[in-house]
């Protein structure tokens, strides 16, 4: 036998990498051939990649006869980076085979559907993907947002705003047709604030721009859903045995929680759309706050720093985002009928997927102490409110 040197060895791995990148393409092929142009523009989102990185594999490959001692550091390097993409490869395929088959109760569709509703209203020019995970988060490699599974329920719903949130920040372009290629406001409104953060507060400026983008996420989730994100949040997300601490990526509860009160401090000013149903927005969130956080609060010099950041992060979405990203809170919320006891309606032709989590969380914050089967049922009278909302803009 001969045995093999350590170039064969090193082409070998390569080799091995290469063939796990074309079974990867085969199978997103396979899944997505039946999606017409939303499957094109999907495959090419990851072809892109893969091929950057089959070519980057191959300038290994051949960079080994020279210095085989840096190839084997640049293909482990590529390798987190083909790592990287096998595992959103995975997770949107097992999120698009879990849809066609009927294993999600319609929520990731739904899921899609009001993504690409927010992003439009928005002004986004890239839509992102939707997968599945056992949490909530986005990742920016293919931007694609991940949501809970096996969670069927419509209540948690309103955080894909808060992940798409994470997407905005980092891709809204300027307002301005001379700026709008290369200035990203959002970005450099949070870099200067974490600039600034870590000047004035002696705060490490990594954890500052993490948490900054954290409660921009909150805002933005605010300013597009309306009273179903932060109700969500605040009676599904936040711990009340721990509403101060804070971790290197995410700030504490009391912050958040008083960013969210803040902004819709500012977006019930008068004189804008609807600013009355903001403004008892921000008297539910306080009321629940005191009722369930107690004493822990923020100090006064913090409180002000979140009103102020708040308000900058309102104002940066209406400079540069849609007008009509704005949720507007309007009147046809009362006529979405979710409690399970009275009689479906359907929608209103210019109901929207963010007017019925509105009106479920309206219900279910009336309707608070319920057993949890009259709540599954609720939630399934949203979720088949959504279908039908889905069904008539086509």
């Amino acid at each position: 036998m001969t045995a093999p040197t350590r170039g064969s060895v090193l082409d070998a791995q390569i080799d091995h990498e290469l063939a796990d990148l074309g079974q990867l393409s085969a199978s997103l092929a396979k899944v997505m051939s039946t999606k017409a142009g939303t499957g094109r523009a999907v495959l090419d989102r990851f072809e892109l990649l893969i091929n950057g990185v089959r070519t980057e594999l191959a300038s290994a490959g051949r960079a080994g006869v020279r210095d085989p001692d840096a190839a084997w550091t640049e293909l482990a390097k590529l390798r987190r980076s083909s790592a990287e993409i096998k595992q959103e490869a995975l997770a949107f395929v097992q999120g698009v085979l879990l849809r066609e088959q009927s294993l999600d109760g319609g929520i990731g569709m739904i899921g899609e559907r009001l993504l690409d509703e927010l992003s439009e209203r928005t002004g986004e020019d890239r839509k992102v993907l939707l997968a599945v995970s056992d949490n909530e988060f986005f990742s920016h490699t293919v931007s694609m947002v991940r949501g809970r599974y096996p969670d069927v329920s419509v209540w948690n719903l309103p955080i894909l705003a808060h992940e798409l949130g994470h997407h905005v920040a980092a891709t809204l372009r300027d307002a301005k047709p001379a700026l709008r290629e290369d200035n990203r406001p959002i970005a450099v409104y949070l870099s200067e604030e974490a600039d600034n953060e870590a000047s004035f507060a002696n705060v490490d400026r990594g954890i500052a721009l993490a948490h900054l983008h954290e409660l921009f996420a909150d805002v933005y989730a605010t300013y597009v859903l309306g009273a179903a994100y932060p109700l969500n949040m605040i009676m599904l997300s936040a711990r009340p045995d721990g509403f101060r601490a804070a971790t290197r990526t995410h700030p504490s509860w009391s912050r958040r929680v008083h960013t969210v009160a803040a902004a819709t401090d500012v977006l019930g000013t008068p004189g804008h759309s609807g600013a009355a149903g903001y403004r008892d927005l921000a008297e539910t969130i306080s009321k629940i706050w005191r009722t369930i956080a107690g004493d822990a609060d923020i100090t006064v010099n913090e409180r002000a720093v979140t009103e102020i950041q708040a308000s900058a992060m309102v104002r940066v979405l209406a400079e540069h985002a849609f007008p009509r990203a704005r949720y507007e809170m309007p009147e046809r919320l009362h006529a979405i009928v979710i409690d399970p006891n009275q009689a479906i309606v359907d929608p209103a032709d210019d109901v929207t997927l963010a007017d019925v989590l509105n009106a479920a969380w309206r219900w279910r914050i009336a309707n608070w102490g319920s057993p949890g089967w009259l709540v599954e049922r609720a939630s399934q009278r949203a979720v088949e409110l959504c279908r039908r909302t889905v069904r008539s803009v086509g």
